[in-house]
């Protein structure tokens, strides 16, 4: 688990880093993923497979924002959600076809985009 303060720079590089990420077989757009949840619950994650969209779900009220890192092989981002406790904000869109997609989610401060906190385990749905 990853349950020290990284940046997100930090996190994206453990995805690209820990991940085979290739470009052939089964369409990351073809199946939804499973969902990735922060490790004290506060946020959760998802990828859709309609639209390539990154659910990413506020589930605590702490004051804190939902983050969802994600990465492929060509790509990488995050989607944040300071809506608020109980909201969802949906990210990404039109990615590259026949690629892995891994995300994780983590919560952080929308001030400062770059500090994510209490990160899971990444899921990741496509190519291995």
């Amino acid at each position: 688990m990853l349950t020290t303060r990284l940046g997100r720079s930090a996190l994206v590089a453990v995805a690209a880093g820990g991940l085979t990420l290739g470009a052939s077989g089964m369409a990351a757009a073809s199946a939804d993923g499973p969902w990735s949840f922060s490790t004290d619950y506060a946020a959760s994650a998802k990828f859709i497979a309609n639209g390539d969209d990154l659910w990413v779900d506020d589930d605590k009220a702490d004051g804190h924002s939902a983050v969802g890192v994600w990465s492929t092989s060509s790509s990488s981002g995050s989607v944040w959600n300071s809506k608020g406790a109980g909201t969802r904000q949906v990210g990404i869109g039109n990615l590259t076809e026949n690629l892995r997609i891994a995300y994780v989610a983590c919560w952080g401060e929308s001030s400062n985009k770059s500090k994510v906190y209490n990160c899971d385990t990444y899921a990741s749905i496509g190519t291995t």
